[in-house]
């Protein structure tokens, strides 16, 4: 099996929902995905600058990643421009030396494990080596939890398996919001015995993964169904869902692990109903 944070977050927050994404494949044909493209385009433009480029390089990067036709209230290119600018302006001249851009990482967690991921910069500041992971969001800053957070005990974890003496993580965070810019980096650090801790509790979810694989019970958390894409079909009745899924979703595997050359990955698409 390949999971990656993407994965865990989902099965974490509704097995069912984990289901519809990772085992069925579905995702809404009608979804726009604006903030995801943002962010996309955003890193990309960042991608772009840490790797030499320039800032107008930069600029020109975002313009390409987020088309003119995508737009929400918080969310244009017009902002993005403008939200870009602003953190040059902030964190220019960049203090870190940089030591790698978009990492790739995998690495068996298990004889059946492998874990992926992407870490959008290794530093060193200080004469410590971090990784650090841009995040665009709409939340407030403040809201923000750095610890504990799989996401980056993942990240610091893979790059020690890479070589790297990581001790923790920056999270660049931008926020897009619509009146003003606002720009934080929170430092964060891992302790072997928490880095142990994570591996322990990815194992741990795994085996839940594999039992509803086995049993084909698939739990709903109705928390968080208000805002969940799948609600339809976790509310649809046996003999209308298969016309549901028709009409609101197509098939789109998630697998961005094939850039990193990954291979045996396991194909639930095949699995029933």
């Amino acid at each position: 099996m390949i999971l990656d944070n993407t994965m865990l977050s989902g099965f974490h927050s509704c097995p069912k929902q984990f289901y519809w994404r990772h085992v069925r494949n579905l995702v809404p044909t009608e979804d726009k995905r604006v903030a995801l493209t943002f962010g996309t385009a955003f890193h990309s433009a960042l991608e772009t600058f840490y790797k030499g480029g320039s800032q107008d390089d930069a600029l020109i990067s975002l313009v390409r990643g987020f088309p003119l036709t995508i737009s929400d209230d918080k969310r244009s290119t017009a902002v993005g421009l403008v939200l870009l600018e602003g953190y040059f302006k902030k964190w220019l001249p960049e203090h870190w030396e940089i030591l790698q851009v978009e990492t790739n990482l995998q690495f068996e967690l298990s004889s059946d494990l492998v874990y992926c991921g992407k870490v959008d910069l290794i530093v060193k500041d200080l004469g410590e080596v971090h990784i650090v992971d841009h995040k665009t969001t709409s939340s407030s800053l403040s809201n923000f939890i750095a610890k504990p957070n799989h996401q980056f005990s993942g990240y610091i974890y893979g790059t020690r398996c890479l070589g790297f003496p990581t001790v923790g993580a920056y999270i660049n965070l931008i926020a897009v919001m619509k009146t003003k810019q606002d720009y934080h980096r929170i430092i964060t650090h891992r302790t072997d015995l928490e880095l142990e801790q994570w591996r322990l509790d990815v194992l741990k979810t795994k085996g839940r993964i594999d039992d509803s694989l086995r049993t084909g019970h698939w739990e709903t958390q109705t928390v968080s169904c208000r805002m969940c894409v799948y609600r339809d079909l976790c509310s649809s009745p046996p003999e209308t869902l298969q016309l549901m899924i028709d009409s609101k979703y197509k098939e789109e595997k998630w697998q961005p692990w094939n850039q990193t050359d990954v291979s045996g990955a396991t194909d639930y698409s095949s699995l029933p109903v």
